[in-house]
């Protein structure tokens, strides 16, 4: 009887084993995947979008953290993040953390997330938040991409604290 026991174990932690490191690969392959998509289109599709904001008084700025680690050595964020900085205010100048869109790895779903942060005005707060929308990497053509920078532009350029309450609570006082 024990020996049919251990066997079973034994077979149950090979298995599992085996999905581990089929899980592991599948990850790494996700987020070289995920570097490739920054580093072809997406930091590419910032840059001229950066660019023109520059022609036109403004400033932006590009981080790409690939693959920060925990304490424990686990892989836990990569992203690219597009800071904007509307009116020529330089990052000295800028709120602690500037308007910005980022792109980040959900590694364990294999997806591509969005968040986005919008400056307040004197009156209102910030607002930020990821987008509902998750997308995988097949899915994040040129024009995709670019799309949704220039959205997430667009709020950051014409910030509309109330246009944002009402939207809120239109959402959510809806009688099921």
């Amino acid at each position: 009887m024990l020996d049919s026991i251990l066997s079973a174990f034994e077979a149950n932690y090979k298995n599992l084993d085996k999905e581990q490191k089929t899980s592991a690969e599948e990850r790494t392959t996700f987020l070289n995947g995920f570097e490739k998509l920054c580093e072809e289109y997406i930091q590419p599709v910032m840059n001229e979008i950066g660019h023109a904001l520059k022609d036109r008084c403004h400033d932006y700025v590009i981080h790409y953290r690939r693959e920060n680690k925990n304490e424990k050595g686990g892989i836990f964020d990569s992203r690219i993040t597009m800071d904007v900085y509307p009116n020529g205010k330089t990052r000295a100048m800028a709120q602690k953390q500037p308007a910005h869109i980022a792109f980040f790895a959900l590694k364990n779903k294999e997806k591509v997330g969005i968040h986005e942060k919008i400056l307040g005005t004197r009156n209102a707060e910030a607002t930020a938040y990821v987008k509902f929308k998750k997308y995988t990497l097949p899915m994040l053509t040129r024009d995709e991409i670019e799309r949704e920078i220039m959205d997430s532009i667009d709020k950051i350029f014409h910030y509309d604290p109330n246009a944002i309450v009402s939207a809120y609570l239109d959402s959510h006082s809806k009688v099921v």
